[in-house]
């Protein structure tokens, strides 16, 4: 099939995130499903090309969906503004259990914590392993929470399992905390910090990334008709780019995403609202 050129069972659609618009034909002729091998399908532990888009898209969307917000910082005694949170937490001894074991009973206590103390609605994950061995935990949430605080709930979770005894401090330094706002490609950034490729380290036993549902769930796809030809030009004109293919068109935002082409945002945003309202 040339572009542009569809065969009668397909259908012009569009994808559209926060960093790029992508011209596409549906296949709506039923097709029979070819699922692989339950032992084939299984969670691999490394961070394949895949695995990084689909974090860079849920970054991407929990960036644009999460509004600059204002906290008073007691210990600067002023107020100062972010849009997301990056969150490292450690162990603080050497570690003794799997690393199915440390996500079920350590991250995902956390994780709870957050969602239900701190109001955390979308949250991106992923787990690497330290050059001692040891696995660590990148997160990034669209709220605010005190280093203290976070601390004291890491330490807390850690010792179910005996870590912070075996590291023979009362209050060991497990966690890092520090909020983005000023940096110009927020979700770059992040993408960068947090899907970066790890060499030399062993594997990730079992899942290595997630995120929460609604960002697994944001999928936004439209009929050709619901995206005028005006939108892409004017894309295009505030700094985009065009890449084309056999099968598809995608142009890509100028840099920083959507929100930093004002005039294309209204329809693009409205698609992406509706479906992020409606999960």
């Amino acid at each position: 099939m040339k572009y542009g050129i569809p065969k009668p069972d397909f259908e012009e659609m569009y994808k559209l995130t926060p960093h790029f618009m992508c011209r596409y034909y549906k296949d709506n002729a039923p097709r029979k499903r070819n699922l692989r091998p339950p032992e084939e399908n299984k969670v691999k532990g490394v961070l394949s090309k895949k695995a990084r888009g689909r974090i860079r898209t849920a970054v991407n969307f929990m960036c644009y969906m999460s509004k600059v917000k204002s906290v008073f910082s007691k210990d600067l005694g002023k107020r100062f503004r972010f849009r997301v949170a990056l969150i490292t937490l450690t162990l603080s001894s050497n570690q003794i259990h799997s690393d199915r074991v440390i996500k079920s009973r350590l991250l995902q206590p956390l994780l709870r914590i957050l969602r239900l103390r701190y109001q955390v609605v979308n949250y991106v994950w992923k787990a690497e392993c330290q050059k001692n061995g040891n696995i660590h935990f990148h997160i990034t949430i669209d709220q605010f929470i005190h280093h203290a605080a976070l601390r004291e709930h890491w330490n807390t979770i850690q010792e179910t399992l005996g870590y912070v005894t075996r590291s023979g401090i009362i209050n060991p330094n497990s966690t890092d905390i520090h909020s983005v706002k000023n940096v110009k490609n927020l979700s770059g950034y992040i993408c960068n910090y947090i899907a970066k490729k790890e060499t030399g380290r062993r594997e990730i036993d079992g899942k290595i990334w997630d995120c929460n549902t609604i960002l697994k769930k944001l999928n936004v796809t439209v009929k050709a008709d619901k995206i005028i030809a005006i939108d892409k030009e004017i894309a295009l004109a505030e700094g985009g780019k065009r890449i084309y293919s056999n099968f598809s068109e995608v142009i890509f935002f100028s840099k920083g995403g959507v929100y930093n082409c004002p005039t294309v945002c209204e329809k693009i945003n409205d698609e992406i609202a509706d479906k992020y309202q409606n999960l």
